[in-house]
């Protein structure tokens, strides 16, 4: 992430990728309800559910996957989760680059194409929320009833389109939602990966030496990936983040809004130390295999 002014971009030198974006709130017809734009929204929902089945029909009819086989299913998930992040977190990363970063600023103080391409970013990710709690939890589980998992996917889900519509209506701390969304996204190509690969194993159609030697790639560079940001990265960003939005945002945020916002980015964080700590210790059982912990053992260094 860059603040420099050496860095922005200027009105006649829009970063191409957030032309896309921004062209997007101008293409697409308005659909208003409640005084906010959901058109980007309404069409992310439309597009991820035809990859969803595309994906499906792809790995029965392609890959030899099992039909009606809850593996299958799962994978068109993982398939839409990284579609989504990947499609994602490019855009996150120019909005940052592209104007300085400053997470309680109201958004009219950014340039108006900066407010687009960010409107239609945080519309795309809250019509993937929509469409993964009811396309990919609720209509599966209709008749079975949700798992705890899937509880807590939903609270998840709702929590992270709260915060991003509530941004929207308030007009400000879009910066602090665009980074929240960045940190949460960014793992999950690697992890999206990783969770195919490992439904793959498990199949007589793709499971051999091949498969799994990308799953124990895919699983270290998940697992590491996911501890460093989880770990370390989201708390450092998100200290400042709180107090820059305690302090300057409550002139402009309502304090029980902020409040909210508080509770939901740090609970979303907590809910996510059960993986954390997963992924350490996939960290630490492949380099038990690997002998690098009993090196460092017999070298002093742990």
């Amino acid at each position: 992430m860059v603040d420099t002014k050496q860095n922005c971009a200027t009105e006649d030198k829009v970063p191409a990728l957030l032309a896309f974006w921004g062209s997007l709130i101008h293409t697409l017809p308005p659909v208003k309800v409640g005084g906010l734009d959901w058109s980007v929204t309404i069409v992310t929902v439309f597009l991820l559910t035809a990859a969803r089945f595309a994906a499906e029909y792809v790995l029965i009819a392609v890959f030899g996957w099992p039909a009606d086989s809850e593996l299958t299913q799962e994978g068109c998930c993982s398939i839409t989760a990284f579609i989504h992040s990947f499609t994602l977190v490019p855009g996150l990363w120019q909005c940052f680059r592209s104007h300085p970063y400053r997470p309680s600023e109201k958004i009219t103080e950014a340039p108006v194409w900066w407010q687009d391409a960010a409107s239609a970013l945080t519309q795309f990710c809250t019509g993937y929320m929509i469409f993964d709690a009811t396309v990919n939890i609720l209509w599966p589980r209709r008749e079975t009833g949700l798992t705890t998992t899937d509880s807590l996917f939903l609270g998840h889900h709702f929590a992270t389109a709260f915060v991003m519509v509530s941004a929207r209506v308030v007009g400000a701390g879009q910066q602090s939602v665009l980074m929240c969304m960045f940190l949460g996204e960014f793992t999950n190509p690697f992890m999206s990966s990783y969770h195919i690969s490992k439904k793959a194993m498990r199949l007589a159609c793709c499971n051999g030496p091949w498969m799994e030697g990308c799953f124990r790639v895919l699983e270290i560079v998940f697992a590491g990936v996911y501890v460093v940001v989880r770990g370390p990265v989201a708390p450092l960003v998100f200290t400042p983040m709180t107090w820059d939005l305690w302090t300057s945002g409550r002139k402009h945020i309502p304090i029980w809004l902020l409040g909210l916002w508080t509770f939901m980015i740090y609970g979303v964080l907590i809910g996510s130390w059960p993986w954390t700590v997963e992924c350490w210790g996939l960290l630490t059982k492949r380099a038990t295999e690997m002998g690098f912990l009993e090196a460092a053992v017999r070298d002093g260094e742990l």
